[in-house]
């Protein structure tokens, strides 16, 4: 375990929404392709719902009416017609976890050295849109890849796996 981590569980099980055909190749040993949305809340990579394969199928269920509606034109493995859930055992060896305090101080650390890499360069800083619920997060994910990636290059430490609490919906109750 290295020093940047803190106490917690080495593995879980991880739920993936997908379309079952994509599921299906994965299963027979089908490379999983990352999601590289300039978009992902979590940067690039491969998402899972941690221990809760209803809310995997929910997003699959949700990706399948946003795929029939929304015009954009996806690679057959990546429109959900058919929602699935594939489960993993994940490992967080390694891990960028949100939930600790180190963890959320070095993306603080990162969003700095984001702001002043694109301040250099006379690039815009991203911004996350899409209303109450954020759905284009571009800040997020610049922010969460270049952390990543800086910190490969000073620490020589590759984060595996990024691990955050993802808040949606209405609130639970009044003042919750």
């Amino acid at each position: 375990m290295t020093n940047h981590t803190a106490v917690r569980p080495h593995v879980v099980f991880g739920f993936h929404g997908c379309a079952k055909g994509g599921g299906h190749e994965y299963l027979r040993g089908a490379t999983m392709t990352p999601a590289q949305n300039a978009y992902d809340w979590l940067g690039t990579g491969y998402y899972f719902w941690e221990a809760d394969p209803s809310r995997a199928m929910k997003w699959a269920i949700d990706a399948r009416e946003r795929h029939a509606s929304d015009g954009v034109k996806r690679a057959p493995d990546k429109t959900v017609r058919d929602p699935y859930v594939l489960g993993a055992v994940i490992s967080y060896c390694d891990c960028l976890d949100l939930t600790t305090f180190q963890g959320v101080a070095i993306v603080k650390d990162g969003y700095r050295g984001l702001l002043k890499k694109l301040a250099e360069i006379h690039d815009p800083v991203p911004e996350n849109v899409g209303g109450v619920e954020l759905k284009g997060r571009y800040l997020d994910c610049a922010v969460i890849n270049h952390t990543c990636t800086e910190y490969l290059k000073k620490r020589r430490l590759d984060f595996h796996t990024v691990r955050a609490v993802f808040l949606e919906g209405d609130v639970l109750y009044v003042n919750a």
